[in-house]
């Protein structure tokens, strides 16, 4: 829904100017001697981009403001894991079809941030004072909650996957095909996460638990702190998602390519701090 609202007030602000827009793309296509085809596919990019600019510094306060208007249902908090925005009628209409996809990513982005953001307490917090689940405290313990969101990433990364198979049969408009192929991708990186989380973390905090031990505080403020970093990044993904922001996802990469150099220096400070 949040997704369907950016565009829609998109489409509000730039009514006024319809025009001048239409000119825009008809210069663009003279320019490069580009097709109909082409004209659409350049009227979509630079629509997305324009609003992208426009909402880029009030991003904080639209999220807000969406959760405000629109709180998550008890139904879309359920621990059975659901797709909520994939329509198969709206498959034979890419545009709209993408737009789905994407609102139903940005979703399971925010569950893996709830994810994220759950596995770094057993590292940081006594044995004896974890907090349960934070959506389903009376069913589940925290790591029950953990295990609970990574069946629901692998059923959402399965659901859309199919989803976006279906569209890359259709007649696709110039770029198009690339979306798809870029979501895909992203997919795989999402789901990678997860993975890391259930089948890594996870086992070392239950390890750790059993040990009774616990990091140096130089180790654990180094800990809170990068995990505070892979939090940021995964709410850029969301926004990412929600705004077609294609400033935003080279920022994503960009940092990408930051974290895993920090990763590695983390690493090698642990082995030092192990060894000494």
């Amino acid at each position: 829904m949040a997704h369907v609202l950016f565009k829609v007030v998109g489409v509000l602000l730039i009514v006024p100017f319809l025009g001048s827009f239409a000119d825009m793309i008809r210069s663009l296509a003279a320019l490069f001697d580009s097709g109909t085809a082409r004209q659409i596919a350049n009227a979509h990019t630079v629509f997305n981009v324009g609003i992208a600019l426009c909402f880029l510094p009030f991003i904080d306060l639209f999220a807000h403001a969406i959760l405000r208007l629109m709180p998550d249902k008890p139904r879309e908090r359920g621990i059975e894991p659901a797709a909520r925005h994939l329509e198969d009628s709206l498959v034979s209409t890419p545009a709209i079809a993408l737009e789905l996809a994407h609102a139903e990513i940005a979703r399971m982005a925010k569950i893996l941030g709830r994810m994220h953001n759950a596995a770094i307490l057993p590292f940081i917090t006594a044995n004896d004072q974890l907090p349960r689940d934070e959506i389903h405290p009376e069913q589940l313990d925290l790591l029950q909650g953990i295990a609970m969101r990574e069946q629901k990433i692998n059923f959402l990364e399965e659901k859309i996957r199919q989803y976006l198979l279906k569209i890359s049969r259709q007649q696709l408009a110039e770029g198009q095909a690339s979306e798809v192929n870029a979501l895909l991708s992203l997919l795989d990186s999402m789901e990678s996460i997860g993975d890391i989380i259930i089948r890594q973390m996870v086992p070392l905090a239950k390890k750790k638990g059993q040990l009774d031990a616990d990091f140096s505080e130089e180790g654990r403020q180094e800990l809170i702190s990068y995990h505070k970093k892979i939090g940021k990044q995964l709410n850029r993904l969301e926004q990412m998602m929600v705004a077609s922001d294609s400033i935003l996802a080279r920022k994503v990469r960009k940092k990408k390519k930051r974290y895993d150099r920090l990763s590695q220096r983390l690493r090698h400070h642990h082995l030092r701090r192990y060894w000494t």
